[in-house]
């Protein structure tokens, strides 16, 4: 029996009010060392929601089940993917405080569906700290919220 691949997802996301435009990035490492970066923008998105779809977008690159660790400066993603989704959907996607509908929930369903696949686990760094990888989300995230594609 074959074990299933390692990769690490490092992801930000960002949001420029002068452009009213949120970008995110994401960089797939392979246990191997092979990366891929991924980046990107939506107009009119805000930061929680960049953040998450970093995740989601670079989850879309991996073509067979994988042992992913997320790495962000997102307390939101973090305890999203480690605590709360399972409880959302317990809940059917409402807060089990106030009951509402969660913020994000058609991407989160989409994460939650992914996580069929992929075994997930995440972990938070503190963001402008000097992490490599968070720096070159950081500043891809950036860079894509003042730049339209």
């Amino acid at each position: 029996m074959t074990s299933l691949p390692r990769i690490q997802v490092f992801t930000d996301g960002s949001y420029r009010k002068s452009f009213c435009c949120g970008g995110y990035a994401a960089l797939l490492r392979s246990s191997s060392g092979d990366f891929q970066l991924v980046f990107g923008n939506q107009t009119g998105a805000p930061n929680g929601r960049m953040e998450l779809y970093a995740v989601v977008n670079a989850l879309r690159y991996l073509n067979q089940p994988c042992f992913v660790e997320v790495i962000s400066d997102s307390v939101y993603v973090v305890k999203g993917i480690n605590e709360w989704i399972h409880r959302w959907v317990y809940n059917g996607w409402k807060s089990s405080t106030t009951r509402q509908t969660i913020a994000n929930q058609d991407l989160w369903q989409e994460l939650w569906s992914m996580m069929q696949t992929h075994h997930l686990s995440a972990t938070w760094v503190k963001g402008h700290s000097g992490h490599p990888e968070n720096e070159i989300v950081d500043y891809a995230a950036n860079w894509s919220a003042g730049k339209p594609f």
